[in-house]
């Protein structure tokens, strides 16, 4: 239909006037009730607007709600007559809902008796009973084509949600307060999804701590779920959710090729994954190996929000005083020797950060592989669930165990 069309349509079935804008939210057209909202009003609308919403919202009961009522009423001298009347009760010993419908049936009597001297106070107390009650809808949405190209598109002005469809089999699930923002999908958009997956245990909403478990090198996830996490009590995963993290690059993690892997992009990806998605304030470390250097990296960023910090096999080295730390761990950790092999290994990735950083992507992106000869070569002697077991598949986001 064109536009014209449209709009007529709409016009014939349009029962009052008035929007948001306007003193009158609902202005009722005619002499009489069109016979919809008539039943409506006589069947439903009035007795909730009397019971179940005095009831829980007191619209009378203060002055701030009060005069938003008084100034749908046309006539000023009602206006100034009411709230003289409530502005002289105010120190009454009644409660609020008591009040509120005091002060209702005063409205109603003072516009029956005063109806007579101006049409527009005809149908005042239906007017303020449909404005709290009645569903309505922005006619120029239906009136406008161009309403209904751009509707995916649209930002509401004074929240800044998106317009979303919604699905009438399933209206009282739709939550608007968890549509998002126009700035929330932009931040999605340019994160590029780089989000955590979680598997959720509903039974844990109301866990009392938080605990961030952070693994090793060359590990994932895993290495705290399949061997940890089944062997606490469920007293302990009550009261504590229990969050095991891929660092990036591992397990069902991202593997960007463009990253360098520095401790600074692994302490951004635990920030915005993990801290900020959770809206983690105060919490628990427990860290493995290299984890231990980004758990401390978190402790010295977020000292407020670390409640307590367990390090499991830390690389901790006591630095001589006057010696340059950095030069003297590596001294320790790859010293440059050429024999035996494993040290010529480690001194190699070690001291050439592209080489290290090399091996560590073709690592962490074979674990089937890496896992299938360290089953291998070892021949059983240390626990297999210590290894890491790869899902199929590459995700977009880090991944997180939340239990």
């Amino acid at each position: 239909m064109t536009n014209e069309q449209r709009s007529a349509v709409a016009e014939y079935f349009r029962v009052y006037k008035g929007n948001e804008n306007n003193a009158r939210k609902v202005a009722l057209m005619g002499y009489s009730l069109h016979p919809f909202l008539a039943r409506s009003y006589v069947d439903y609308l009035k007795g909730f607007f009397e019971g179940e919403l005095q009831a829980t919202q007191s619209i009378f009961s203060t002055k701030d709600k009060y005069d938003k009522i008084l100034a749908m009423i046309s006539d000023e001298d009602i206006q100034s007559e009411l709230r003289g009347k409530w502005e002289n009760s105010a120190r009454s010993s009644l409660s609020e809902e008591a009040i509120s419908l005091v002060r209702w049936e005063q409205l109603k009597n003072t516009l029956q008796s005063k109806k007579h001297k101006a049409p527009t106070l005809r149908m005042c107390v239906e007017e303020i009973v449909f404005t709290f009650t009645y569903p309505r809808i922005d006619l120029e949405v239906s009136k406008q084509m161009n309403h209904l190209l751009k509707a995916p598109f649209c930002v509401h002005p004074k929240t800044g949600r998106v317009c979303v469809p919604i699905d009438p089999n399933n209206c009282d699930e739709f939550d608007p307060l968890a549509v998002p923002t126009l700035s929330q999908l932009i931040e999605e958009i340019n994160s590029g999804g780089s989000r955590m997956d979680v598997d959720d245990d509903e039974d844990n909403k109301k866990a009392r701590d938080n605990v961030l478990f952070i693994h090793g090198f060359l590990s994932s996830s895993s290495f705290w779920t399949e061997t940890l996490f089944p062997n606490f009590s469920d007293s302990a995963k009550s009261n504590y959710r229990l969050i095991a993290v891929d660092l990036l690059g591992y397990g069902r993690s991202p593997k960007p090729n463009d990253s360098l892997y520095t401790l600074r992009e692994h302490l951004e990806m635990i920030e915005k994954s993990v801290i900020a998605q959770y809206k983690l304030k105060k919490f628990h470390i427990v860290a493995h190996s290299l984890g231990c250097v980004l758990a401390l990296a978190l402790t010295v960023k977020h000292p407020g929000a670390i409640k307590s910090l367990t390090l499991l096999a830390p690389p901790f080295y006591k630095v001589p005083k006057g010696v340059n730390p950095a030069q003297y761990v590596m001294r320790k950790v790859a010293p440059k020797n050429i024999w035996p092999p494993m040290q010529f290994g480690a001194s190699l990735i070690s001291w050439y950060e592209h080489l290290g950083r090399t091996v560590c992507l073709v690592l962490c992106k074979s674990h089937r592989l890496v896992d299938s000869l360290t089953r291998l070569f070892t021949l059983n002697r240390f626990d297999p669930k210590f290894t890491v077991h790869e899902i199929r598949g590459t995700p977009k986001c880090l991944k997180v165990y939340k239990f």
